[in-house]
């Protein structure tokens, strides 16, 4: 189970203050696929920070599986990202130097996986999203979408048990629209706890909350 009780974030200081959340209670299973929705600037990435253990609320706290994740320091929060949490960046966080196929599988070689383990886990994930052909070349090699779904396989490589979008990139926007099958490679979560931000107009976000 996954639980925020009474959290609060806010950014800037004096008038330039803004209040992301504010006493947000959530409570929801910790595997599957969810989706997170609410128009832009509604605090939905804010929250998905504090989450995923990226960020911590000024009040209130997260737990995760039974552990409030928001007590632990940096150092902590850190080792839990690399245990129990995968990312999926809006701007892929990709080593330039790096192939495709060792971006996808350095968490699991900082795990403790051995290199031949973290490789195969590596291919059968690009395989997953469709790019198994890109793995030996660089990211620069290749095209912004072909990097955004090269960073969804190294948030799924791992088989962590959450898997965070830290905002809602337009390219994943279309990756999710394209695979919206439950039947659909990208949706087999395996148990795995998967987030989902969909796009929102302003009539959408009213109506999901009437």
């Amino acid at each position: 189970m996954i639980a925020a009780v009474g959290v609060s974030k806010s950014f800037g200081v004096g008038a330039g203050r803004v209040e992301a959340l504010r006493s947000v209670d959530i409570e929801f299973s910790s595997s599957g696929l969810h989706a997170l929705m609410g128009e832009s600037g509604s605090g939905k990435s804010t929250l998905i920070n504090l989450l995923a253990g990226l960020d911590v609320p000024d009040a209130g706290e997260i737990e995760v599986n039974r552990k409030r994740v928001s007590e632990l320091d940096e150092a902590a929060r850190a080792r839990h990202r690399l245990e129990h949490v995968s990312v999926i960046f809006q701007d892929n966080n990709l080593i330039a130097e790096m192939t495709n196929i060792e971006n996808v599988a350095l968490p699991l070689w900082a795990r403790g996986q051995n290199r031949a383990q973290g490789r195969r886990a590596a291919e059968d994930a690009l395989a997953r999203l469709g790019i198994d052909q890109l793995g030996d070349r660089r990211p620069s090699e290749v095209s912004g979408g072909q990097r955004q779904r090269v960073g969804v396989a190294r948030a799924l490589a791992g088989g962590n048990e959450f898997c965070w979008p830290t905002n809602q990139p337009g390219r994943w926007t279309r990756l999710t629209r394209r695979s919206s099958s439950s039947s659909s490679p990208l949706w087999r979560t395996n148990g795995q706890c998967v987030w989902w931000l969909p796009p929102m107009t302003r009539s959408r976000a009213d109506s999901a909350t009437q």
